[in-house]
């Protein structure tokens, strides 16, 4: 028999109204996708994050769109297909460049960077931000290689075992950019983890690129954990070493989601990765030292190894993370069924105006007021010990009047409308809000 409500441990939530925090939103939280297959976005899965209204996507530009079959030869077909299908989700485009066209990398190892005719990398690089930067407004943000530490063995493909040699490749690429749009964003390399030396790596990085004057508006990191405290604790780690260049430098987590693993068809569709995902974020917000994120990925997706063949020397290695046992991080199954971390970003986007200070202990929340609209958004994880919580959330110095109160949330079973009922918001109002393990609630107070 479950455990009554009123019976159940209690936790307390205080909101303080008498010293706000300046305006707020989670859209610099976004996603990403890419870097396993070719095909464009299933229409279910645009149509859905068209009712997100993200404000930028990051995607790979990697080999298997062959757009360089041939020396001086271009063929646009599949990443035109691709990119259209991003562009319709109506957010601007974060393209990391990961390609390694034939003609121009004839033997496939993840050590070799530098093409073998710099020029002619340099004119297929203009030639691709012409297209989706200048002809088609597309691509906002450049980003140049991937997990540069790690060259995803055989496959980005480029490993890079010191900074000078990062700082070739980004040297060429990033005149390249810069000569045909000098308004886009230019930066990298999506570092894999945060350690591997990345405090020298970078500090000789940022020193090579004052020298030559080089651009560079953000750098970024891929990390996955299940660990609030983790990710808080890397970012400002990272935070310090993006000041010693600049303290306006940009950085993004460009993906980031919970641990890798094999799961199995019921794991990928609790709410335990939802409420894991939104206690980094609130723990990120707090912070306030990220410029955004990108959850990886936005749909499922599969490795089409006759593609990877042509050009990545550990294809069976991408066939066992994607195809034999795969991770299902997607916001969707490949159907266009949304998972409850989608349900849980729509959550986290209506926290938006002026944040309203919040303390609590063993939960994670966050408060905003909009106009005559109240948020609290109360996430419940803690994977050491979950448990079902009884909440008391109290107003100070609150607002009254008659309001409607309404109860969202997000759980194993996606997202619901647990309550909607009209009160009074007296002086110092106070009421109690069911918060189970691994669950995401939104109470939200509007006239």
């Amino acid at each position: 028999m479950k455990t009554k409500f009123s019976q159940m441990e209690s936790r307390e939530v205080t909101v303080d109204f008498t010293k706000p925090q300046g305006q707020f939103s989670f859209r610099n939280h976004s996603f990403g996708i890419g870097g396993i297959n070719s095909l464009p976005m299933p229409e279910k899965v645009t149509q859905g994050m068209k009712t997100l209204q993200p404000k930028l996507i990051r995607i790979f530009l990697q080999e298997f769109f062959f757009v360089y079959p041939d020396h001086n030869v271009f063929d646009w077909a599949k990443m035109d297909a691709y990119l259209e299908s991003i562009n319709a989700m109506g957010a601007d485009i974060m393209a990391h460049i990961t390609i390694k066209p034939k003609p121009l990398y004839p033997v496939i190892d993840e050590n070799i960077w530098e093409p073998t005719n710099v020029e002619e990398w340099q004119n297929l690089i203009e030639a691709m931000v012409r297209r989706y930067s200048v002809e088609n407004k597309y691509v906002t943000h450049w980003a140049i290689a991937n997990e540069i530490n790690i060259g995803e063995w055989g496959g980005c493909p480029y490993k890079f075992d010191c900074p000078k040699e990062y700082f070739g490749y980004y040297k060429i690429t990033a005149q390249a950019i810069a000569k045909v749009d000098a308004d886009v964003k230019i930066g990298g390399p999506a570092w894999a983890g945060t350690g591997d030396n990345m405090k020298e790596f970078f500090e000789t990085f940022f020193e090579l690129v004052k020298q030559e004057s080089l651009p560079l508006d953000f750098i970024s990191y891929n990390y996955y954990t299940n660990e609030p405290d983790v990710i808080v604790k890397e970012s400002a780690h990272f935070r310090a070493v993006a000041d010693k260049y600049s303290p306006n430098l940009e950085i993004y987590i460009t993906e980031l989601n919970v641990e890798l693993g094999a799961v199995s068809e019921e794991e990928a569709y609790t709410g335990a990765r939802a409420a894991s995902l939104a206690a980094m974020l609130i723990a990120l917000s707090n912070q306030n030292v990220m410029t955004g994120t990108f959850q990886y990925h936005i749909v499922d997706q599969h490795c089409d190894i006759d593609d990877f063949v042509k050009f990545f020397s550990r294809y069976r290695y991408m066939a066992e993370h994607w195809n034999d046992g795969p991770h299902k991080l997607g916001l969707f199954d490949w159907d266009g069924n949304p998972r409850p971390q989608f349900s849980m970003y729509e959550l986290l986007y209506k926290m938006c105006g002026e944040r309203i200070p919040t303390d609590c202990a063993n939960l994670h929340t966050v408060a905003t007021q909009t106009g005559d609209t109240v948020n609290l958004l109360i996430c419940n994880f803690d994977p050491e010990e979950p448990t079902d919580y009884n909440v008391t959330f109290k107003l100070k110095n609150n607002p009254c009047g008659l309001y409607n109160l309404k109860v969202y949330r997000v759980c194993d079973k996606g997202k619901n409308l647990a309550e909607s009922r009209t009160t009074y918001l007296g002086e110092d109002f106070y009421s109690k809000v069911y918060a189970p393990a691994y669950s995401v609630t939104l109470v939200q107070l509007s006239k």
